[in-house]
């Protein structure tokens, strides 16, 4: 594992992001090396009062940085490059700014238990490349791991800033088919694999040896060693599809990949990445039954949404909102009626003290505790519809659109 600076903040440049349009991405192979250009569209250019800075990870050398075509001089130290201000042509509305960087990433950390985890890496025909640890260049000044004491642990997943953007990765001369976490891929006639997304928040890839089932919109991934092992995450996400259709007239959507251990799950039993929600692949290995990793409100809310949801929880004054309480609570909500028509007898609703001090929480207890989850189904049937079926990005359902939805169901009996 690499040093990495230790004195990076997570101090994201907000007018840069605000000006980037989109990435165009080629990767050029020889062996385990990368070589890349990477580009970068901008609006215009960008008026800072300091340099611009990029987050790159440390195992890749960067060989030139341009601006529309010029190159121009750079800084490198440790993960960050700074690009003088001044660099660009103020004139032009539309700026590309481009780094040409190579190098083999390999990228791990030391388990609690002397193990070594992989959480990023290229070796033959199997790679992990995710968009939190780097592999493009990240707007701003970012942390890429986690500080405990002096030590620099696990991955910091919440690394990728940047907001949705359109994406373009253009891979050359590689034999072994890549998959990715978002977007849609296709082939060239000499055999590039190219991955477009037209609004997303990063792209990570994975090769290997994968194996793909859907069920409806779902996407389903898997290891192919463990691809017979498949059968209880179909009957699981099968029925959730029928219920969900049956009482919502909603489909879950989306891509789950189940990915080994070792290479990313060391810090999470499962986690949204970019378009994807990831999974531990070791739980189909070790038990019988995938219900433990499958019902979460997480998991729950990224095949409604294909977002985020424990971004509610996030919060720096120690208190959630009450419309970040109504927000979370309403797929919390929805999956513990989810959990009791696949018979879970006690379902936990939350684990989470700060949501239980909002009135949300105390709403979906007291329909629970006095046996009214008619009355529940039908108030989350007037959110979705309301707030939820139609949103781009994570929806927000207010506590009025919450209060006011009880409201009308009670109101009718």
């Amino acid at each position: 594992m690499h040093y990495h600076d230790s004195s990076a903040k997570n101090q994201l440049q907000k007018q840069v992001t605000n000006l980037m349009r989109s990435y165009t991405i080629d990767v050029f192979r020889n062996k385990d090396i990368w070589t890349v250009n990477a580009q970068i569209q901008l609006q215009h250019a960008p008026k800072l009062n300091g340099p611009l800075l990029f987050t790159l990870n440390p195992d890749f050398r960067v060989k030139e940085v341009l601006i529309n075509n010029k190159s121009v001089s750079f800084t490198v130290k440790g993960t960050t490059i700074s690009i003088a201000n001044d660099s660009f042509e103020n004139d032009m509305k539309n700026q590309t700014l481009a780094f040409i960087y190579q190098g083999k990433l390999n990228e791990w950390t030391m388990g609690k238990s002397g193990d070594q985890h992989y959480n990023a890496f290229v070796n033959g025909d199997d790679a992990f490349v995710p968009s939190y640890l780097a592999w493009y260049p990240l707007p701003g000044k970012i942390s890429l791991y986690n500080q405990e004491g002096s030590n620099l642990t696990a991955p910091n997943l919440q690394a990728n800033p940047v907001s949705p953007l359109s994406f373009k990765v253009n891979l050359h001369g590689f034999a072994q088919s890549f998959l990715s976490t978002s977007g849609t891929k296709s082939k060239t006639f000499n055999d590039t694999q190219v991955f477009r997304d037209s609004l997303t928040s990063g792209m990570s890839l994975l090769s290997g040896r994968f194996h793909s089932e859907h069920v409806k919109q779902l996407t389903i991934v898997v290891p192919t060693e463990e691809r017979a092992l498949l059968k209880p995450v179909i009957h699981y996400c099968t029925y959730a599809d029928q219920l969900l259709n049956q009482w919502l007239k909603a489909s879950p959507s989306g891509t789950l990949f189940f990915v080994p251990t070792k290479v990313v799950m060391n810090q999470a039993t499962s986690m949204v990445l970019d378009g994807s929600f990831l999974l531990n692949s070791e739980q189909l290995l070790n038990t019988k039954t995938v219900e433990p990793e499958l019902m979460t409100n997480e998991w729950l809310g990224y095949v409604m949404t294909q977002q985020n949801i424990s971004a509610y929880l996030s919060s720096t004054q120690q208190k959630i909102s009450e419309d970040n309480g109504a927000s979370y609570m309403t797929f919390a909500a929805m999956n513990y009626i989810l959990q009791k028509n696949m018979g879970n007898p006690e379902p936990q609703l939350v684990n989470n003290a700060l949501l239980l001090k909002t009135k949300a929480y105390a709403d979906v207890k007291s329909a629970i505790k006095n046996s009214q989850v008619a009355t529940l189904k039908a108030v989350l049937k007037i959110l979705y519809d309301k707030d939820i079926k139609d949103a781009e990005g994570l929806p927000t359902i207010s506590y009025k659109d919450w209060h006011g939805a009880w409201q009308s169901i009670l109101d009718k009996r």
